[in-house]
């Protein structure tokens, strides 16, 4: 991934948690111990580094990803 990758939504790194929320319509999926993330309609997953019950809302996206279907 190039450091200009961005999505459909034009979602990049560093977007944060916030404006995701304004983003999409899907809610945060939380994966205990290992990260938040955000299924994104395109397919990409714009994922939080955070092993807490919640996220700080200026936390930033670290990296995507795709899970194998």
């Amino acid at each position: 991934m190039t450091p200009n990758f961005r999505t459909a939504q034009c979602v990049k790194v560093g977007t944060t948690y916030a404006d995701m929320e304004k983003l999409t319509r899907n809610n945060a999926v939380v994966e205990r111990g290992w990260a938040h993330y955000f299924p994104l309609e395109d397919g990409w997953n714009a994922a939080f580094v955070s092993s807490d019950k919640r996220v700080d809302p200026r936390k930033k996206v670290t990296y995507f990803f795709k899970r194998a279907g």
